[in-house]
């Protein structure tokens, strides 16, 4: 793909889109195990489990995306 998307990750921001929040968190961790290393992935688990109300997997969630992309703390990650 040219976005660098996964079919996983996909289906996982289809799945948020759509309010299925817990199926998303699956979604997004198999996302996470194709690319353990992006950033947006963990940022947008985080939102999941906040929308879910995990908190504690939310700053998990969010702390490795901010591991991950340390500029994001300024300019792009948002939780809602």
């Amino acid at each position: 793909m040219a976005t660098g998307a996964s079919s996983s990750e996909e289906q996982a921001a289809l799945l948020a889109e759509q309010g299925e929040f817990p199926a998303a968190i699956c979604r997004y961790k198999v996302a996470i195990a194709e690319r353990p290393d992006c950033a947006k992935l963990f940022e947008q688990l985080a939102q999941c489990f906040l929308e879910t109300e995990q908190y504690p997997e939310a700053y998990q969630a969010a702390s490795e995306a901010l591991n991950l992309a340390p500029q994001a703390s300024q300019h792009t990650l948002q939780l809602k």
